[in-house]
């Protein structure tokens, strides 16, 4: 008889199967602080799931290795920087036990932030005014915490947050912590941070899409707050100081680089920014002629008076220009206001200090500013307050012009608006085509003015919510209160909604990536804005193209703005088409070229002024299309300028490629496809050990009640099958596996790194040795995890061993392991340890007393065994019988080595192959055991085994006090043992004709 496999169906018994399983569960656990691990593990309970995206793994892979972790995230808009935060942080509470965690952030985003972190399965407590000093008399108990940073700031409450015992600090929208950019002083933001920046070992995270806002001493206070050790010296503004920051506390990537670096597939989809021309009415064209005319004669007139001075009136004007673009509704209410509810004159200094504040927050740059201070609202009560008391600077005749204008809108609003009438029929081209549809407007009344004529679209009406800061009309809403976040988003997802109107101020929170059409129902005058909201549907998650409309009229004001700021500044960079159709001209512009969207839009070289929307407005309203183009011109020359110093810092240049596939290489692959094949391969075949069927369909893997879709399934069911099939038993593990890839063995470690005795990392590692002894192979991430899925399949899985040998191998194996592993950790960590060192050689910094590590020498890094994977050889014959005296010398060898290794395990052996069925009793003084002991000896790496019918017959008899000593390898010179118990069960046999025993470990 000889051994061999049953069938494809698998050779293995059940409990061969439960130590595979077993070794799996410990190859899951080595990888139990790596960052991709983490990020799977953390993402299991996330709904949504987060997906590992390689740009996130290797942020968390470069910070894994240091203590504090002060790093600024300038990632484009869309990239995730919320989750990456999250991720890094709960990582810190993991693995450091970080207990208390502060996020600060701009209180319109707060929202997002707490649904951000429910995602995770993190409650966050809120401080408001009611219950901050609360919490600091109670010293601030264990937990996380979220704070508008303008609410923070406030000098009643700045030093209560300032003196919590915060391990981690989170701090959003970084770029607006800084310095003022005309007093060069710092802002209260600023001051208020960096009093919580002074504890050195303490960690900072800064986030922020755009961290240089084109102003050297603003950016270099931010890298400051990170790195306090910094000196004041201004030779810090230099390339190698910002070469040396690059990778080490400010990380950048965009989605180029995500796409064509990282995960080199298309995560993100294309994106064009669709500006629709559509024919101005009448009624349209002259409101839009005498509007301009008025505002213009009342600027000249207000410049002459009181020079080019930022002013109540001024503003005023610019008010009224967003609010007549925005829909003739709007326009109507702010007329309104200025005509009929005329107030008592205000001090015109007081009207000129709130013009200032005004301006700032709702005709900036983007929408950071909105809801500071305030409950959430969006921006019309107080446009419309601030318009009614500057109604006494107008005199009669002005009064008389406005009442003209007024009259326009409101037969515009009555008789029909060419915008409105172009966004209910793009809306309806989506919806036909099974896609979602987001519409923004910046006004609450424009929004309920959109909704209410929607709502008169039958073919619309039913699918479409209405989100404002004070309602949420959602179709078919039956509950006792009124739909949160989170419903809206199911409702999106689950196709109940195609359609949502919104202001920017409502929805925050809602990333919307589940749609992929926007439109941007007024035209926008600020390119940031135009990308803020893109990025809220351009992003990770998304699964189709997307288009953003906006929709101008072919009247004098919108095509100016069309050629000036949509053609000159955001075409800037990227590809512009134009084309023509039944529905108007269509100016085409592709987002997803390099562009400059993230570049800082400062106005003209050495103006020292931010650009703003007030300003584009009230240059176009004072010198109409040739002074916008001549501002906008300036703004241009300088982000040319501008975009070769961020290069200098490295914060616009594309991430090299070679350095990202050199650090994915090293940890193996765990990235994108290679990542999830690994882990599906793992799940796989920890479900067919176990016993389940496993099939897969569109995308889903399916065992018994094991249904798998995503990265954290995978992990976690194959977690929780090794666990609950595997064989507890916490021995190491030896299996035998007959998949032919050229391995002869495979070692199995886990690998840890500390330090200063504080565990960062971990991962599992495999030494691979090959058929010549001189070659072997470190082993790790994806490939390690394929291999060990690949071996142990039932298919390939032969025999569990008790105990192989060598075991003295181990330690030097361990060694090659540990050197495996630490080219990797070199290139994770040498980011931080060249810029501690460099910065304080150089002068930029004094000594960094707190930070970890100064050197890779202060990594504590150790091996610990797993197990093995032994693989039988080819089927042998193919050269004919060796000569007898040739077997008889392995055989004796083969005895040789069983007899030694019996005495170093301090039992007493004795040979009885003269006189038994066996070769070797064996006893064990210390405990009276006894081995009933057959040798089989092998020349070379094929484990091809007999036994006779009188062995296989006492095998059976003795069960587990009968072993089977395979010795291999005699012929290497360097032979191995595999000591199996109980064979005649542990192992498949298969009877010959001949009536001998045969077993073949391998085929």
């Amino acid at each position: 008889m000889s051994a061999g496999r049953q069938g494809p169906s698998g050779s293995s018994t059940g409990s061969t199967r439960a130590r595979a399983l077993a070794l799996i569960r410990k190859i899951l656990e080595g990888f139990g602080s790596h960052p991709y691990f983490f990020i799977v593990r953390a993402s299991g309970r996330a709904s949504p799931p987060v997906e590992p995206y390689a740009h996130q793994v290797e942020l968390l892979f470069r910070i894994a290795f240091r203590r504090p972790v002060r790093i600024l995230v300038g990632d484009e808009i869309g990239l995730g920087k919320t989750v990456e935060a999250i991720l890094a942080a709960r990582m810190l509470v993991e693995r450091d036990h970080a207990s208390k965690v502060l996020i600060l952030v701009p209180r319109i985003l707060v929202n997002q932030w707490i649904s951000e972190l429910l995602r995770f399965g993190v409650r966050a407590t809120e401080l408001t005014r009611d219950n901050i000093e609360a919490k600091a008399r109670e010293g601030f108990p264990d937990g996380w915490y979220i704070a508008s940073i303008d609410l923070a700031k406030k000098d009643r409450y700045r030093g209560l947050i300032a003196g919590g015992n915060w391990d981690i600090v989170i701090v959003d929208e970084a770029h607006r912590v800084g310095l003022v950019r005309r007093k060069r002083e710092k802002n209260q933001r600023y001051i208020f941070v960096e009093e919580l920046s002074k504890k050195t070992d303490r960690s900072l995270i800064l986030l922020s899409a755009t961290p240089h806002r084109g102003f050297a001493d603003d950016y270099m206070a931010r890298l400051k707050l990170l790195d306090p050790y910094l000196t004041d010296s201004k030779e810090l503004d230099n390339p190698e100081f910002y070469r040396l920051t690059r990778g080490s506390i400010v990380f950048r990537r965009g989605k180029q680089d995500v796409n064509e670096v990282y995960e080199q597939r298309e995560i993100f989809k294309k994106a064009r920014l669709v500006a629709r021309v559509v024919i101005a009415s009448d009624d349209e064209a002259q409101f839009d002629r005498e509007l301009t005319s008025f505002l213009r004669e009342k600027l000249l007139d207000y410049y002459e008076m009181v020079g080019e001075e930022q002013g109540a009136l001024p503003l005023l004007l610019a008010l009224i220009v967003k609010r007549a673009s925005s829909s003739p509704y709007a326009a109507l209410e702010t007329l309104e206001r200025i005509l009929k509810k005329r107030g008592s004159a205000p001090s015109q200094g007081g009207l000129d200090s709130d013009a200032a504040s005004i301006a700032e927050k709702y005709l900036g740059i983007g929408f950071e500013e909105y809801g500071e201070d305030d409950e959430d609202q969006e921006p019309d009560e107080a446009v419309n307050e601030f318009a009614q008391r500057c109604s006494t600077l107008l005199d009669d005749r002005d009064v008389e012009r406005l009442k003209r204008i007024y009259g326009l809108a409101e037969r515009i609003a009555r008789e029909g608006d060419s915008r409105l009438r172009s966004a209910i029929s793009i809306i309806r081209e989506h919806l036909e085509r099974g896609e979602k549809v987001v519409l923004f407007t910046e006004y609450r009344d424009t929004a309920i003015y959109i909704y209410k004529r929607i709502k008169e679209d039958p073919s619309i009406a039913g699918r479409a919510v209405l989100i404002t800061s004070r309602e949420v009309m959602a179709p078919g809403w039956r509950r006792d209160r009124r739909p949160d976040i989170e419903d809206i988003k199911s409702m999106l997802a689950s196709g109940e909604i195609s359609l949502i109107v919104s202001t920017d101020v409502a929805s925050e929170g809602l990333n919307l990536q589940v749609a992929n059409i926007l439109i941007h129902y007024e035209p926008l005058w600020s390119p940031v804005k135009v990308e803020q909201r893109l990025g809220r549907v351009w992003r990770l998650g998304q699964e189709r193209d997307v288009a953003a409309y906006t929709i101008f009229l072919s009247r004098e004001s919108d095509r100016d703005i069309l050629e000036v700021i949509y053609k000159k500044l955001i075409a800037l960079g990227r590809a512009l088409s134009l084309t023509r159709s039944a529905v108007g001209e269509e100016v085409v512009i592709d987002m997803g070229g390099e562009g400059y969207s993230s570049i800082p839009i400062e106005a003209g070289p050495g103006s020292g002024e931010r650009y703003s929307e007030y300003r584009a407005i009230i240059r176009y309203i004072a010198g109409g299309r040739e002074s916008l183009e001549e501002y906008i011109n300036s703004i241009v020359n300088t982000l040319k300028v501008l975009k070769e110093q961020l290069s200098i810092l490295g914060l616009s240049a594309a991430t090299s490629k070679e350095r990202v596939d050199g650090l994915f290489r090293d940890i193996g692959g765990l990235r994108g496809v290679d990542g999830y094949m690994s882990l599906k391969e793992i799940f796989r075949t920890s479900a067919m050990l176990a016993g389940f069927a496993v099939y897969e369909r569109d995308n889903t893997v399916y065992a018994g009640d094991y249904v798998a879709k995503s990265h954290s399934d995978l992990y976690s069911y194959a977690e929780h099958i090794a666990e609950n099939y595997g064989d507890n038993a916490g021995d190491d593990l030896y299996l035998v596996s007959s998949h032919q890839c050229g391995v002869r063995e495979l070692h199995l470690y886990k690998v840890s790194v500390a330090i200063e005795g504080k565990s960062v990392y971990s991962e599992s590692v495999g030494v691979a040795i090959y058929d010549s002894e001189e070659k072997k192979k470190v082993v790790r991430g994806a490939e390690l995890l394929k291999l060990v899925a690949d071996s142990l399949s039932p298919e390939h899985l032969v025999s569990a061993a008790n105990k192989y040998e060598p075991s003295e191998a181990h330690k030097y194996l361990g060694e090659r392991a540990k050197w495996g592993a630490k080219d990797a950790i070199w290139r994770a960590g040498s980011e931080i340890i060249d810029y501690i060192d460099k910065t304080e050689r150089l002068g930029f910094a004094n000594k960094h007393v707190e930070w970890v590590p100064r050197s890779i020498e202060q990594y504590q890094i150790t091996s610990t065994y797993l197990g093995s994977i032994v693989y039988a050889g080819g089927r042998g014959g193919a050269g004919g019988a060796p000569p007898p005296a040739y077997v008889k010398g392995v055989e004796e060898e083969a005895m040789r080595a069983a007899m030694e290794y019996e005495r170093r395990c301090g039992r007493i052996p004795e040979d009885v192959s003269m006189r038994e069925h066996y070769d070797i009793l064996s006893r064990d003084p210390r405990n009276g055991e006894v081995r009933y002991i057959e040798v089989k000896g092998r020349s070379g790496f094929d484990l091809e085994v007999e036994l006779t019918e009188e062995e296989f017959k006492l095998a059976g008899k003795l069960g587990e006090r009968y072993w089977l000593y395979i010795v291999y390898g005699i012929g290497s010179g360097s032979p191995r043992i595999l000591s199996i118990r109980d064979p005649a069960r542990s192992i498949e046999w298969r009877e010959e004709v001949a009536r001998r025993y045969r077993a073949r470990l391998g085929d």
